[in-house]
């Protein structure tokens, strides 16, 4: 016999309650990453979906993208559909409040005056806009179909996984297996 979830998913019952854990621990501050991925068709988008749906029911901001085969070439194109509609939905003053930490970073020199590694800085506000966002509101981070993620988008996923203690964020990240990784 065949378990059927709450939420109508079959078989998905461990899942569902990693999920659960997973939320609860982002809203104690204990941020987390969250990878799913198997081959084509066994559900991981309907997954994500019900991730999604469960994280708002329980207050979370939900923000959500999808890596596209034909925009792997976009740098940051993830990202991009990740934190533009938040930023754009803000008025001026909380927008600019909101990247106020992160833009301090862009603005950095090296200490020394030599060069500055613009990719690390790019990383690390990202990482402080995120941070700003979660002292506003619960997250959930998903991206689906990382597969074909733009190289840029998977280094800032990476980036902000390993800093997510202290965080109320999860991100969830669904991959296809089986398909070629980006390259640059």
């Amino acid at each position: 016999m065949r378990s059927v979830s709450a939420s109508g998913l079959i078989e998905r019952s461990d899942e569902l309650t990693a999920i659960e854990r997973a939320l609860d621990a982002a809203r104690g501050k204990e941020g987390c990453c969250a990878w799913i991925e198997g081959p084509a068709g066994i559900g991981k988008t309907t997954l994500v979906g019900e991730a999604c749906r469960m994280g708002a029911a329980r207050g979370f901001r939900v923000l959500k993208a999808t890596g596209v085969e034909l925009e792997r070439g976009f740098p940051f194109g993830v990202v991009r559909q990740l934190y533009e509609p938040v930023l754009r939905d803000l008025d001026p003053t909380e927008r600019e409040a909101l990247a106020q930490g992160a833009a301090a970073l862009f603005d950095a020199a090296a200490p020394d005056g030599g060069d500055v590694d613009l990719s690390f800085q790019v990383l690390h506000g990202l990482y402080w806009l995120v941070a700003e966002m979660a002292q506003r509101d619960l997250l959930l981070i998903a991206i689906d179909d990382a597969q074909w993620a733009d190289y840029p988008s998977l280094r800032h996923l990476l980036y902000l996984c390993r800093r997510l203690e202290g965080l109320a964020v999860i991100v969830m990240i669904a991959e296809r297996t089986g398909e070629e990784a980006p390259t640059s």
